[in-house]
């Protein structure tokens, strides 16, 4: 019944030009009945509106009051980043659970990266 490849996953994302966010809904839902994919897609709808709206401080307050938002039954892991609006240089970002994220740069006339930042989970 609740099958990932009929239902469209249960992780989803949102990226825009300064901001990304990625959710890894908790497949254990399933065995109460609930399709996790309905937590994620609603969650980052409401992470998306919120993100253009400004309506946050700092990305843990969009983390939050998205998910006071979510009526979905479900729960998600989350990894947001965006490029800070006074510093260009300077990303902010923001890790709910087990997820992390690294950062790479591309070394010159050479197809390997060199591991800037591993985020602790």
């Amino acid at each position: 019944m609740f099958e990932k490849r009929y239902k469209s996953g249960e992780d989803n994302f949102v990226a825009k030009s300064k901001f990304i966010c990625v959710t890894d809904g908790v497949g254990g839902w399933v065995r109460k009945m609930v399709d996790p994919g309905l937590f994620t897609k609603e969650y980052v709808v409401h992470i998306a509106e919120m993100y253009d709206s400004g309506d946050y401080s700092n990305l843990k307050e969009l983390l939050d009051n998205a998910s006071k938002k979510t009526k979905a039954k479900g729960s998600s892991t989350c990894v947001m980043a965006s490029l800070s609006s006074d510093s260009p240089t300077t990303l902010n970002t923001c890790n709910l659970g087990d997820s992390g994220y690294m950062l790479f740069r591309p070394i010159r006339e050479s197809n390997k990266f060199d591991l800037l930042f591993k985020s602790k989970s």
